[in-house]
């Protein structure tokens, strides 16, 4: 956690560190990332982190914590733009969000990454949580919609509901946050876009939501 003195600090020399921090863990896992390079980057002085963290752990869970949080804001503004109609447009809208995320804020995609597809990351046990309620919100806000308007078949187990959705969504997150592409997918993002639709329209038609006439083709 952060001392007193980190709170008391100016916005814009808190941006800067958090800025600098995020940047480096990004770019290394926690057991390579070095304070050296944050000074540096933030242009405050080494000694002056251990004032406002008691060490590294504590910097890297708060930073990492902190990066989660503003991934999650980012999809949140996004989706209050988009007219969506359903939870399956929800679901899809998330899911297109990350080929944005990858593009615009890689260093936040690059943790968002580590933190929920690298099990063997220092310290993942306490930051994973955070990245589960996130989730947890939003699936629950999924399912609570697509019952209240029918879109989703109410004798269908919540909980083969949420594996679906949630198996599907991982995997495409995945693979747009890593760069780790089959062989076999196409490399035009534009083509993998369509996929990402075309896979959601099959959960609909699934989960009950509609007709299999009603399935985008090349959309």
């Amino acid at each position: 956690m952060p001392t007193s003195t980190y709170h008391n600090l100016g916005t814009e020399k808190r941006d800067r560190l958090l800025r600098a921090a995020i940047i480096e863990f990004a770019e290394h896992d926690y057991a390579s990332a070095k304070l050296d390079r944050i000074a540096a980057r933030s242009k405050i002085p080494k000694g002056s982190f251990y004032q406002y963290f008691r060490g590294k752990e504590a910097l890297y869970v708060h930073v990492v914590k902190h990066a989660l949080d503003l991934t999650w804001e980012h999809f949140q503004r996004h989706s209050r733009r988009q007219r969506l109609r359903d939870c399956f447009e929800l679901l899809e809208a998330s899911t297109l969000h990350m080929f944005t995320l990858a593009k615009r804020h890689p260093e936040l995609a690059a943790i968002y990454a580590r933190v929920v597809y690298e099990p063997d990351t220092h310290l993942q046990s306490r930051l994973y949580p955070t990245y589960r309620a996130y989730s947890d919100e939003f699936h629950a806000r999924f399912l609570t919609w697509g019952l209240a308007t029918g879109d989703i078949d109410r004798q269908i187990s919540p909980a083969l509901i949420r594996f679906q959705v949630h198996a599907l969504g991982t995997q495409w997150n995945r693979m747009i946050l890593t760069g780790d592409w089959p062989p076999w997918m196409p490399a035009e993002e534009r083509r993998r876009r369509q996929l990402v639709r075309q896979s959601i329209d099959r959960l609909r038609v699934g989960l009950g939501a509609t007709d299999s006439g009603q399935l985008r083709v090349g959309a």
